[in-house]
């Protein structure tokens, strides 16, 4: 049985019959769950059509099933899963509403805008960051003006919490003509701000932000992330 077996979520696995594809949609319907969060793992390797029994687990009782559900729905992009993962926009979880912000704007693109725009400015820093990301990711140009204020404020906060959001919202969002940003936040006061700019150094694979992670590789107390970002 599936639940027995384990695989590496990173190999493709075509399905050549019915049985590991029940098997997996058991393990999904599952009342354990961990044993729903382990298929879920599995899901991006499993060349099978699973979109409606992903979308019924945005319902789900646990957190971390709803959260990791709408990761992969959005992954799949398709724009008929908007009013399943719409519901959760406004969820009290901060969690959940920036899971959902990213989820929403992969399947709508540009037709989310407007719906996902007022989400910027959101009580939670990590919900306006998920938003202005999304939204330059996958809104277009439009998409990328209607954001910018809100990533600007975000590198430039004085709180540390606010730069980090903004180190997250360049690294998802992998825009290249972004990197100079980066670069500054490379040098930040606060290690941690330093420790996402380098997360999102590594997101953006941009060239003038490899060679500064190489000088970053002399900082002991920061060299050892700045090589797994290499």
């Amino acid at each position: 049985m599936l639940r027995a077996r384990r695989l590496d979520p990173d190999q493709p696995w075509a399905v050549a019959d019915d049985e590991p594809r029940q098997a997996l949609k058991e393990n999904l319907q599952s009342d354990d769950d961990a044993r729903v969060l382990h298929a879920l793992e599995l899901v991006p390797a499993m060349q099978v059509e699973l979109t409606s029994d992903l979308e019924k687990l945005l319902q789900h009782d646990s957190r971390p099933v709803r959260v990791r559900a709408l990761e992969l729905v959005g992954n799949l992009g398709k724009p008929s899963s908007a009013d399943s993962i719409k519901v959760l926009l406004l969820d009290e979880d901060q969690d959940l509403r920036a899971a959902s912000v990213r989820a929403f704007m992969a399947v709508a693109g540009e037709k989310g805008i407007r719906t996902i725009s007022p989400f910027l400015t959101d009580d939670s820093v990590e919900v306006q960051a998920a938003a202005a990301a999304a939204l330059v990711k996958h809104g277009g140009l439009d998409g990328i003006l209607t954001a910018a204020e809100t990533r600007k404020s975000l590198l430039s906060g004085e709180a540390p919490e606010r730069r980090r959001a903004g180190a997250r919202v360049l690294g998802e969002s992998k825009v290249q003509s972004f990197f100079s940003p980066v670069l500054e936040l490379l040098g930040d006061d606060d290690r941690s701000v330093r420790l996402a700019a380098i997360e999102a150094a590594a997101q953006m694979k941009r060239h003038e932000l490899m060679q500064a992670l190489e000088y970053r590789l002399a900082a002991t107390n920061l060299g050892e992330a700045a090589a797994r970002a290499q």
